[in-house]
């Protein structure tokens, strides 16, 4: 399952979604809106993208969103409007998470939820893929030794040719702590801790290592 469908499962917790206010950010090429839109047919979904191919590709994905072209860190969004700000991996990519989050929280109503999907550094899956099969993929441009050294750096992306960082992945741990420090954090859990239905953080976080994802569900504090 990909990490978007994994967040189309937990906003759909939240149904009915009838005339509710939905904005994907990071929304690429309009899946997970496309998804939703066909599951919640009155619901007003809004996708934010920073690359202007994406939100093309959305245009005929998803032609009755809105779509908006926009830095996630300065979105051009009035406060308090939103019944669901979503996310899917999303945050590993951006700039400035803290920024970013305060932002989605700024456009969230006071009865609204931000849903976070993101993938897990303590996940075996995660590591695998980012050290290993990543560099296979790019010829060595990416992932390895160098994504160790070098996530948690901002750089000009040669594909987006934006300030970005490359898959700073974090753990269900710092995810926590950070989540705390800027908002109420309501949920938080991996696919096994779902499954398992694990409500001890401890064991999340055991559990975490044999998922690929976490799943962080806040409100405005």
């Amino acid at each position: 399952m990909k990490g978007w469908q994994r967040a189309i499962e937990a906003v759909n917790r939240f149904s009915p979604l009838t005339g509710k206010v939905l904005v994907d950010i990071g929304s690429g090429k309009g899946e997970m809106l496309q998804a939703l839109m066909k599951i919640h047919r009155d619901l007003f979904a809004v996708g934010v993208d920073f690359y202007l191919p994406n939100l093309k590709d959305s245009i005929r994905t998803v032609p009755k969103a809105s779509l908006i072209l926009a830095d996630a860190t300065h979105l051009p969004v009035r406060d308090d409007v939103t019944d669901i700000v979503v996310s899917s991996q999303f945050f590993e990519h951006v700039h400035d998470v803290r920024k970013a989050l305060r932002e989605q929280l700024r456009i969230s109503k006071r009865t609204g939820s931000v849903v976070i999907q993101q993938a897990s550094f303590f996940s075996i899956i995660t590591l695998v893929n980012l050290l290993i099969l990543y560099p296979l993929k790019t010829r060595g441009r990416r992932g390895g030794i160098k994504w160790l050294r070098n996530r948690h750096k901002v750089m000009s992306d040669s594909y987006y040719k934006l300030p970005a960082k490359d898959e700073d992945v974090r753990s269900i741990i710092w995810w926590r702590r950070f989540a705390e420090s800027e908002a109420r954090l309501v949920e938080i859990y991996c696919p096994l801790s779902k499954i398992l239905n694990v409500s001890n953080f401890y064991a999340k976080v055991l559990l975490s290592i044999f998922s690929k994802g976490i799943t962080i569900v806040l409100s405005k504090a």
